[in-house]
C-alpha cells in the first residue's frame, strides 16, 4: 500500500471537504456568525439564539408565510408540500383506516374540546363522539392539555387534510396538531 505525500489526499473526499467547508461557511454567513479571529481587535460574537431567530424570520418572510392564513394548504405550509403529501399518502395508506389525531392546547374549562368536536363533526363522513373518541391529558403544571381524538374511521386522504385544517382553525387556543 503506497502512502500519500503529506498535505495530499486520495482525492476521494476533496469535493466533500470543499463542499462541506463552503456549506458551513454559507450557514455561518446566513446566521451572521463571524470568526472573531478574523476581525481586528478580537471582534464580537453575536448571540446564537438571536442569530437563529433572525435567520428563521428571514426564511419565513421569503416563503411569504401569513400567520392568518387558515386554508387546507396552510396545514402543509405550501401547495408543493400538499401535493407531495398526497402522492405519499396514495402510495402508503389504504382507506378506510383508523387514525388518532392530537391537539396540544392551552388549558381551559372544557369549551375548547366541545368546539373541536363540533368542528370535527362538520367534516364530511366523520363521526366523533366525545365520550368514545376524546381523551384529555393535562400537563404537569396544568397550563396545557393534550387532546386525543381517536381512533377515528378516516375514509380518504382528503378527509385527513380536512381534519387537520379543522383542528388548526382553533389557533391560538390549539398550539400544535399531530
Amino acid at each position: 500500500m503506497a502512502s500519500l505525500p503529506s498535505g495530499s489526499s486520495s482525492g476521494e473526499n476533496d469535493n466533500n471537504d470543499a463542499s462541506s467547508s463552503s456549506s458551513s461557511d454559507n450557514i455561518s454567513s446566513r446566521l451572521n456568525f463571524t470568526d472573531p479571529s478574523s476581525e481586528a481587535g478580537g471582534g464580537h460574537d453575536p448571540n446564537p439564539t438571536e442569530a437563529l431567530i433572525a435567520s428563521l424570520g428571514e426564511v419565513s418572510a421569503s416563503a411569504d408565510r401569513n400567520e392568518k392564513h387558515n386554508s387546507r394548504v396552510a396545514v402543509f405550509g405550501c401547495e408543493d408540500e400538499l401535493e407531495k403529501w398526497k402522492l405519499l399518502d396514495a402510495e402508503v395508506n389504504t382507506y378506510p383506516m383508523l387514525r388518532t389525531f392530537k391537539a396540544m392546547a392551552s388549558a381551559d374549562d372544557g369549551q375548547l374540546v366541545k368546539d373541536l368536536v363540533t368542528r370535527l363533526n362538520n367534516v364530511e363522513g366523520l363521526e366523533v363522539d366525545a365520550a368514545k373518541h376524546v381523551s384529555i391529558k393535562p400537563s404537569s403544571k396544568g397550563n396545557y392539555q393534550s387532546i386525543s381524538f381517536g381512533p377515528l374511521l378516516v375514509s380518504s386522504g382528503e378527509q385527513v387534510i380536512d381534519i387537520f385544517a379543522e383542528l388548526k382553525a382553533e389557533q391560538p387556543r390549539v398550539r400544535y396538531v399531530i
